[in-house]
């Protein structure tokens, strides 16, 4: 398993980004179908904007590694900025609950957001089989919704934090 930071060409102004060890995969326009065609093990992918410490990494990774053929996140916050909601809601969703974004301790999500989030790559390879021209976190985890391959655990014991604020 390797962890990588997505990276894109262009920091968007008046954003705050991370700098540290992990190899970057830069990507253009947030299309994650040539990140997803760079990974050749199972990986966890870190978002260019998402802070994660050496603790969290650890219980992360040991976490993946027990269940290495299941998708797995961490939670960490989307703010009013980036979503235009009233209030700061946690990255990842539940099918069929209004609203859909997942509340603290809930163990399991339905859709999730690739900020902090564990890819097999047997999953990677069977969801690329499909052809995507263009794919983000969205349509990639409705992919794996429809694909009876949920639900992701959450990894509640894990805090990222999300600098999109």
């Amino acid at each position: 398993m390797r962890w990588v930071r997505t990276w894109p060409a262009r920091i968007p102004v008046d954003r705050s980004y991370v700098v540290d060890q992990l190899p970057r995969i830069e990507m253009a326009d947030y299309n994650y179908v040539p990140v997803l065609e760079q990974l050749d093990d199972d990986t966890v992918i870190v978002e260019w904007d998402i802070a994660v410490d050496a603790v969290d990494i650890l219980r992360f990774s040991s976490a993946c590694l027990a269940e290495p053929d299941r998708v797995r996140v961490a939670p960490y916050r989307l703010f009013p900025r980036s979503t235009n909601l009233p209030e700061t809601v946690w990255a990842h969703r539940r099918v069929g609950q209004n609203p859909p974004w997942i509340t603290e301790d809930v163990p399991e999500c339905d859709l999730f957001s690739f900020g902090l989030v564990y890819l097999p790559h047997s999953i990677v390879t069977r969801y690329l089989a499909t052809k995507p021209e263009v794919t983000g976190d969205a349509i990639f985890s409705k992919w794996h919704h429809s694909q009876g391959l949920g639900p992701v655990p959450v990894a509640w014991d894990v805090r990222p934090i999300h600098l999109h604020y």
